[in-house]
């Protein structure tokens, strides 16, 4: 990740930075997770998604699409990340 990472979590909150980054993943309570599904990973130039579905543990089912845009082509230190994230019945 770069110094300066910025993580939309879109109608949530922005994460911005490496602290509010680790703050977060120390305060948040993780799903715990039965199955993962990726439906796509699509690539290109700087920027790359993934999409697909979260089954935790006690039964919940989310569908997730996160759009990646990297500090260069290469693809080594993510530079801002937007996160998507629905609750199914």
């Amino acid at each position: 990740m770069s110094d300066d990472i910025h993580w939309n979590l879109v109608g949530e909150k922005l994460i911005q930075g490496k602290a509010d980054l680790a703050e977060l993943i120390r305060s948040h309570n993780a799903i715990e997770l039965a199955l993962l599904t990726i439906h796509h990973v699509v690539t290109h130039g700087k920027a790359g998604s993934v999409n697909g579905t979260m089954k935790s543990k006690d039964g919940r089912t989310i569908g997730f699409c996160d759009v990646y845009e990297f500090t260069t082509a290469k693809g080594t230190s993510v530079q801002a990340i937007t996160s998507y994230a629905i609750e199914g019945k």
